[in-house]
């Protein structure tokens, strides 16, 4: 029992009661919280949250989202001095990229009075880099009716995400798929692949995948139809790239002309090792 330590100082009676107390306070303050959350809260009306940014100015670029993927793009157009309006949702990443020297505004950029007060019309393109995978799907297809006349380009957080934005003739860049072909790169590199046959099997594979993208998007629904497409894409891209580095000619001034090197064999490079 709960009070069983004052039981030579209180009656029996109230010990007791106090108990039952104790008790049901602790089974009901569960509950208790789960309704004050699902019946009071939205009673009480909506926080008072930060109003967006005024944007004074119109830019041939405007980027919605200024994250790690965001701020990539937005350094090489600084760098080229193409002028570029920035927005995100996140007031402390904005007051962040303030304090290094970036211009950007705060507000919901998935909001289409948000684009025109931005300067969409005007603009040549937008390029989507939220990260909500979602709110960015929905974005785009809003903006496609709204602003017909503006370019779009979308960060694709996964390959399901470039199906549907192939589907609707989006041009969309997935997000780990550069990276992952560099670390490809460096890993065949290590291996000793020559560098030319390194860029020349990766972009092979970097044209390859992308065209397999296109032609199976339209299956993307059907899960045995996509495992039978990637299964056949397995050993397409298996014998274009042995073929391809099996034919390139071997640099003999080059310091990995050594035939014992790996991917060598009889003079030339080879990329499936057997």
């Amino acid at each position: 029992m709960l009070f069983t330590a004052a039981a030579s100082v209180l009656p029996p009676e109230t010990i007791a009661l106090l108990n039952a107390v104790v008790a049901t306070s602790m089974l009901t303050t569960p509950l208790l919280g789960m309704l004050y959350l699902r019946y009071v809260v939205p009673r009480l009306g909506p926080r008072s949250e930060r109003s967006p940014d005024a944007i004074s100015e119109t830019n041939p670029v405007i980027v919605a989202g200024f994250g790690r993927f965001g701020q990539v793009v937005v350094r090489v157009l600084r760098g080229l001095g193409i002028r570029a309006t920035v927005i995100d949702h996140d007031p402390e990443q904005i007051e962040t990229v303030r304090r290094f020297g970036f211009k950007a505004y705060y507000g919901d950029a998935t909001r289409m009075d948000l684009l025109e007060s931005a300067g969409i019309r005007k603009a040549k393109l937008l390029f989507v880099a939220i990260d909500d995978p979602e709110a960015a799907m929905r974005m785009v297809k809003r903006v496609r009716q709204r602003f017909p006349d503006v370019q779009l380009l979308v960060r694709a957080h996964s390959r399901t995400d470039a199906y549907e934005y192939a589907e609707l003739g989006v041009p969309a860049v997935r997000e780990m798929f550069a990276s992952a072909l560099d670390a490809a790169s460096e890993l065949l590199l290590r291996l000793g692949y020559a560098p030319d046959n390194v860029r020349r099997v990766v972009q092979r594979f970097r044209e390859y995948d992308e065209r397999q993208i296109g032609e199976q998007a339209p299956h993307r629904k059907d899960t045995k139809k996509l495992i039978e497409l990637t299964e056949q894409g397995r050993r397409d891209i298996a014998q274009l790239l042995a073929a391809d580095v099996a034919l390139a000619p071997v640099d003999e001034n080059d310091a990995g002309a050594d035939p014992q090197r790996p991917g060598r064999e009889g003079g030339r490079q080879r990329l499936v090792q057997e």
